[in-house]
Formats: structure tokens, C-alpha cells, sequence
């Protein structure tokens, strides 16, 4: 059995976050592993893996094909670079979905004050209300009519056979404005979010309303600011589509280099690649993944036959309560478990946003382990003013910790994000956050992502290292 004492220090972090103050550092004050694996990193392949995952596949919600696309690109990477690739598949969450294509939207490309542009497309992917009802691929066409926040007084003839587009809203439940626009003879309903959470500016949700016979979309913040502004040049049209998928599996993706033998303690690298519906998560979490697989590719040409190495890229973080998670968790074996010396998270790095310039380690409890001083000790070789610990539950991460692996998130936040300020809504994370705007032209930055995997990469590699002199025994 791995003795975990020795790899973790046993104290609380203050109020939840330490500042770890490094003094800026050059190339030659790097300790001679700090360089052999920073001067290795390439941050340009890894930019491309988010570009990949964002704007080729995009949103890759749980259970989907897209997901699924995803995967494959992930068992196909470390397929090449020779690591030993497992898929593992179990039951993903049931999702509704929705689509609204905008017809003649490459009209407004460019224009506005809302931020359309031709990466966001004309096929926007929605959520869509659990108890409306569903169209399938038949669909509905119709033009969209601006009712403000669904009111009844808002309706006029023109709402008769159209699709109504309204403003979540805090002064009116969304039983009431469907209701509103069933009345009026509306053939389907939009609804827009404007209530985001955690600084963004509002994703796509899943209505919660009675039965109704008329199918109910949850669109984005920004898919309504878009089709309101197309609205003030004529009338828009739309083709509504929306399913129910139910039975779905999703997969996690491991890829594993193996120790020398199989006592050796194990280290896992991971990153969900899923996302939100309509997100294309560039910074949540293609950044994350990217990391862990431009990390896999340099760690596969060094020795380290006294750890076993396992990247992993976890499905169904965003819907079903980071499922492939605790799936991979609860089928650990009784060997696996006293063998597994750490579990690095990475969820959300490298972010386009002046705000969130702070790179967080961050543990399930807030108590700093021997992940974190490792974080703290290579922070100080780098150079690296903008360390922060603290506490988060909010990823993968905490299902490691649940059944007693040493666990960190590494992730983007604005300077005051503790884990008091996690819900404050004061852009802590980034307003594109889980929003259609996570793409990789607006929401991640190369020069910030290359600093984050210096960091990271270097974290990682003090971590296992460290494992040299940690005694194990066969269980």
C-alpha cells in the first residue's frame, strides 16, 4: 500500500486560498527537470487540440454523437503517441435537446452589437423543456416574434402559428409565459436566458414547466440578443427542431503508460472533454484536455518506470453529476485504489479574459496535499506570480478524493475567486462560461494557455518524481 501520509501535509489553507508569492524567474534558475520539461511542452499543439474539439466537433454534450466524435479524436492521439488506450463506456444522462436554424443568418455576420459572427453558425443547439413537446427531425418552421418577457398583454395576432422569443425573467415563472404564448396561438416557444451564474453571461437550460403540447426551447443569452437584433432589420425565420434522448452511453478515454512493474504507484492526468449544450467549450474543457494530452506526449519520451501514468479524458462531467467520474472511481480495484498516489484535474485554463488571470490549485476540502506543494514548490522555480489555493468540489477532481486518492483542480479564476466568491456572479470565471461564446476565437488565449501549461506540466512532473521515494507494496 502506497503510504499516503507521506503525500499529503495535513493542514488548513487559511480561508481557502493562498497566495503562493513567487519571485519572477528566468530559464536558468529552473532546477535541470523543470527544463527538460518546459522546453519540451509545445503550446502550439495543444492550441490546435482546442481548436479541434471547438470549432470541428463543438458542443459535445454527454450521450451525444458529438461526445462520442470526441472520444475517438482522444483514442486516436494516444493510439499515435503509443500509450495503451482504453475506452470505458457506461450510462450517460438523459438530455433534451433542441436546434433552431436561423434561416439566412450568414446575412448578419458581422454585424450588431451582440458579437454574431460566422463561428457561431446558423445551427444553434439549445436545451429544450423535458415536458414540451417534441418535433423530432421533422421540425417546425415558422418566423420568430419578440414577445419581451411573455406577458399576456405582450401577444397580438401575430403570435397566431409563430414561434414566440421571450426573456427568462425573475417576475414571471415560465408556466405562466408559455401558457401566455399557448394562448396566443403560438406554434413553439424560445426561451432566452438571462440569468447566468458564476459570472457568465447566461447558457442554454432546460425549461421547467408543466405538460404542454407545444415544444419549449432554453436558448443562451446570446441566442436571443442575436435574433432580437436580426428582428430590428425584418422579419427572421427559423426551422425549430427537438428530441428527447434517453438510453445514452457516454465514455471516458484512458490512455496508460505503465511502470516497471505492476506495484508502482499510479498517477492519473485528467480533463473532461464534454460540454454544455450549445457550448463549444474551448476554455471549458477542450483547454483542459489539450493540456493533458500535450503533457501525455511529452511525458511518453521520459523514463518513469517508477509511476504508473494514466491520462484521462472523462465524459459526463456537465450533465449527470460528473458521471464518468464516479463511474471510474467505483470501479477502481481494491489493488488500483491502495496503488493510486494522485489524481491532477485540469478544467478550464488558459482563458481570453483579463478578469480571470489567476491559475488556481485547488483541493475537494481545502486542505493543501502533497499535489498542491508540489504546485507551490514549482510556482517558485518558474517564476509564477499568479498561484492561488483553495477549495472546489464543482469537477472531477472530487471523486477522486471521495474514496481517498489525493486529488487537485487546476483552474482559471479571477483574482478574488475563493471558494466564498464561487457563485458571487462578478465574472469570476469567465461571462462566456458554458455559453456559446466558449469558442476558441473569443475565450482562449495562447500566450495565457502556454504560461498555464508551463505551470501545470511542471507541477505534474515534480509530483511523480517525488513518488521515487515513496515505499509501495504489493495489496
Amino acid at each position: 500500500m502506497i503510504n499516503k501520509q507521506l503525500l499529503a501535509t495535513a493542514f488548513v489553507a487559511g480561508i481557502g486560498m493562498c497566495e503562493c508569492a513567487a519571485a519572477q524567474g528566468d530559464m536558468t534558475s529552473l532546477l535541470a527537470f523543470d527544463r527538460t520539461i518546459v522546453t519540451t511542452l509545445d503550446a502550439k499543439l495543444a492550441f490546435e487540440h482546442i481548436r479541434y474539439l471547438s470549432q470541428e466537433i463543438g458542443s459535445r454534450p454527454s450521450g451525444t454523437t458529438a461526445e462520442r466524435r470526441a472520444a475517438e479524436y482522444l483514442a486516436d492521439y494516444y493510439e499515435k503517441i503509443g500509450l495503451e488506450v482504453t475506452i470505458q463506456p457506461y450510462a450517460a444522462y438523459d438530455l433534451s435537446i433542441g436546434n433552431i436554424t436561423v434561416h439566412g443568418a450568414h446575412n448578419f455576420f458581422g454585424k450588431g452589437d451582440s458579437g454574431f459572427a460566422e463561428y457561431h453558425g446558423m445551427v444553434w443547439e439549445t436545451g429544450a423543456a423535458p415536458n414540451g413537446a417534441f418535433t423530432g427531425d421533422a421540425g417546425i418552421t415558422a418566423q420568430v416574434i419578440n414577445v419581451g418577457i411573455g406577458a399576456a398583454g405582450a401577444f397580438d395576432e401575430t403570435a397566431k402559428g409563430n414561434i414566440a422569443l421571450m426573456e427568462k425573467s425573475p417576475d414571471i415563472t415560465q408556466d405562466e409565459q408559455v401558457t401566455n404564448a399557448k394562448n396566443a396561438g403560438a406554434a413553439a416557444v424560445i426561451i432566452y436566458n438571462n440569468l447566468g451564474t458564476k459570472g457568465n453571461l447566461g447558457g442554454t437550460f432546460f425549461p421547467d414547466i408543466e405538460a404542454v403540447d407545444i415544444p419549449v426551447i432554453g436558448a443562451a443569452k446570446a441566442h436571443g440578443l442575436w435574433l432580437i437584433e436580426m428582428l430590428e432589420s425584418g422579419p427572421v425565420s427559423v426551422e425549430l427542431q427537438n428530441w428527447f434522448l434517453d438510453d445514452t452511453t457516454s465514455q471516458n478515454v484512458i490512455a496508460t503508460k505503465r511502470g516497471a512493474n505492476s506495484d508502482v504507484p499510479i498517477v492519473a492526468i485528467l480533463a473532461h472533454y464534454d460540454t454544455k449544450l450549445g457550448a463549444p467549450g474551448a476554455w471549458d474543457n477542450a483547454s483542459g484536455t489539450s493540456v493533458v494530452m500535450e503533457i501525455a506526449r511529452v511525458l511518453k519520451r521520459y523514463n518513469t518506470e517508477h509511476v504508473e501514468l494514466r491520462f484521462i479524458g472523462m465524459g459526463s462531467e456537465e450533465y449527470g453529476g460528473h458521471a464518468g467520474a464516479t463511474y471510474y472511481t467505483q470501479n477502481l480495484s481494491k489493488s488500483e485504489l491502495a496503488r493510486f498516489a494522485g489524481a491532477i484535474n485540469i478544467d478550464g485554463i488558459g482563458v481570453n479574459h483579463e478578469a480571470s488571470k489567476k491559475l488556481f490549485a485547488r483541493s475537494a476540502d481545502g486542505m493543501i496535499n502533497g499535489l498542491m506543494q508540489s504546485a507551490m514548490a514549482s510556482a517558485v522555480r518558474l517564476g509564477f506570480p499568479d498561484l492561488l489555493l483553495g477549495k472546489s468540489t464543482f469537477s472531477d477532481h472530487e471523486q477522486f478524493h471521495e474514496v481517498g486518492i489525493p486529488a487537485v483542480m487546476f483552474t482559471t479564476l479571477a483574482a478574488e475567486g475563493g471558494s466564498g466568491h464561487y457563485h458571487s456572479g462578478a465574472y469570476n470565471l469567465t461571462p462566456y462560461y458554458h455559453s456559446p461564446q466558449d469558442t476558441f476565437e473569443e475565450n482562449v488565449l495562447i500566450e495565457r494557455l502556454e504560461i498555464d501549461l508551463n505551470m501545470i506540466a511542471a507541477s505534474v512532473y515534480d509530483y511523480i518524481r517525488k513518488l521515487e521515494d515513496v515505499p509501495t507494496s504489493r495489496k
